[in-house]
């Protein structure tokens, strides 16, 4: 695992409430964050960029506004995350701490 790499938080924008992700080795071969408290990643899934993703790969969330050919491939973009879970969706900003 590089030690360069940053932890960052998803801010839920409604009410603030965050989620810390840190980086950790590979998943499914790819560059990837996990967050603290539960499996589910960041990382890279092919044909699809930058994504959170739980255990099955399920999507569970994207970057709003930033396209699949606009994204570093070392990094999860900064800004505005949208996610899903179950029939409610959130809005999150992805801050680098």
């Amino acid at each position: 695992m590089s030690t360069n790499r940053r932890s960052f938080e998803f801010r839920r924008r409604i009410d603030n409430f965050v989620y810390r992700y840190n980086p950790c080795e590979t998943f499914q071969g790819q560059l990837a964050w996990k967050r603290e408290d539960i499996d589910i990643w960041v990382t890279i899934v092919n044909g699809r960029g930058w994504v959170c993703v739980d255990e099955k790969l399920e999507i569970l969330g994207i970057p709003w506004k930033v396209a699949i050919a606009e994204q570093d491939s070392s990094t999860p973009p900064a800004g505005i995350w949208v996610s899903r879970k179950g029939d409610k969706s959130y809005v999150y900003e992805l801050v680098y701490i």
